[in-house]
């Protein structure tokens, strides 16, 4: 059996893909070390992995990440991304290279894996430790010509005009806009014994990932089959299963009865504030005959709700997706994947984070509908949700994500891709 070393952002979003993948990691009998945030021992420990807690400087507990990290409040887009791989991605680089490497001293894993924010784990591997497995929470992101560059929210162009202009961004971004994160990922580089990265950063940590594997299906990311780097391997989506011990609210038989249509609008964990899409989505449906399920909703926080309209701090998206037909959201990828996986189309408003990427694959895919904002009005809202019930494409090209879908049991492939890279070395 191997043994292995999994780090992780202490972030909801980014631990929850680990956890099924850590708990068939066990079931098949290799040992486990995890290091994460104190918020997350629990669940960690429950996985049947070893908590190890990170360094107290970059672990945020339960502190809201725009509050972590005030300044982020003033930023978007690509300035939001730099700020991330600055401050997110690459300085804790230099605490959880020691720490894995004190781990190696008794603990000889076979492998490290990491999620997109610990990509850095690779420089442990360049050191002489074991190979680096990302697992990618975020919309694939491996720098290529044949694709936009990320953090623009673009679909793929086809034309000659349209891959120029790419061309000329892709330019822009890596060498101009990250050009300060590039010489700053060097200099720590520099400082632990390793030779400066030629190339984009981002593009040499997704290099030299021994393997770079996506939750999703293919069908939902840009790139050409044959034109996939050889180490990116497509697992399907993790998803949410029903909790045995939900308590349903009062409300909750009218919702899966059937009656009526359910639309879910649900806004994530990071963007909370219920101004950007909460507020907008129950004003533009107060008068259609549906139900609408908005999460997450603080009791008291919302005031004289329509009477077609119920809110909840929290609903095990397990047990309510099978019975949504419409999810709006601002588009956390993870919360995406599970409502397409339920074969749910979605109508999507988000432009912070990662977000813009992943509406961008909703359009591309014809999933659903890209409002390109993260403050939507009622009217557009309403003028979208029409849309996607009167067109059907939506809901067919939705389904067929899940039929997909279906071909893949994430955990299990996951692992199994573990265990024939560790055999090999």
């Amino acid at each position: 059996m191997s043994k292995f070393i999994i780090i992780t952002n202490p972030s909801p979003a980014h631990m929850f893909p680990m956890y099924p993948i850590a708990s068939e990691l066990v079931k098949s009998g290799h040992t486990v070390k995890w290091i994460s945030g104190w918020a997350f021992k629990e669940k960690v420990e429950k996985t049947g992995a070893q908590y190890i807690p990170m360094h107290p400087k970059y672990d945020r507990g339960n502190t809201d990440l725009y509050e972590f990290f005030p300044e982020l409040k003033k930023l978007k887009g690509v300035s939001m991304l730099r700020f991330y791989s600055k401050n997110w991605l690459l300085s804790p680089s230099r605490y959880y290279i020691k720490q894995i490497e004190d781990i190696l001293l008794d603990f000889k894993a076979d492998a490290i894996i990491g999620d997109t924010f610990r990509m850095y784990a690779v420089f442990a591997t360049e050191r002489g430790g074991p190979p680096f497995v990302m697992i990618n929470v975020l919309p694939l992101m491996y720098p290529g010509k044949d694709v936009p560059p990320q953090g623009m929210g673009l679909l793929p162009g086809s034309s000659f005009l349209s891959k120029i202009k790419e061309s000329i961004l892709r330019f822009i971004l890596h060498k101009i806009i990250y050009r300060p994160s590039q010489k700053y990922c060097n200099k720590i580089r520099s400082e632990i014994g390793l030779q400066k990265y030629r190339h984009f950063f981002i593009l040499e940590g997704c290099d030299r990932s021994a393997l770079l594997i996506q939750p999703t299906v293919p069908s939902f990311e840009y790139y050409p089959r044959p034109k996939l780097p050889k180490n990116v391997r497509f697992i399907g989506p993790i998803l949410v299963k029903p909790d045995p011990n939900f308590v349903p609210p009062p409300w909750w038989d009218k919702v899966v009865a059937g009656d009526k249509k359910v639309i879910l609008i649900n806004q994530g964990t990071i963007a909370k504030s219920i101004d950007n899409l909460i507020l907008p989505a129950i004003n533009a449906l107060e008068n259609e005959d549906v139900f609408v399920v908005a999460v997450p909703v603080k009791e008291n926080q919302i005031h004289n709700l329509p009477t077609n309209t119920f809110v909840s701090e929290f609903i095990p998206f397990g047990n309510l997706l099978p019975y949504v037909d419409l999810v709006i959201t601002n588009g956390g990828y993870g919360g995406v994947k599970n409502a397409l996986a339920h074969g749910i189309p979605l109508i999507i408003a988000g432009q912070t984070e990662d977000k813009m990427e992943v509406s961008a694959r909703v359009e591309y895919s014809k999933t659903g509908i890209n409002l390109k904002t993260s403050n939507p009005t009622p009217e557009k809202i309403l003028e979208a949700v029409r849309e996607v019930f009167s067109n059907p494409m939506y809901r067919e090209n939705a389904e067929k994500y899940q039929s997909e879908a279906k071909n893949y049991d994430a955990p299990k492939m996951a692992v199994k891709l573990l265990e024939g890279l560790v055999s090999k070395k």
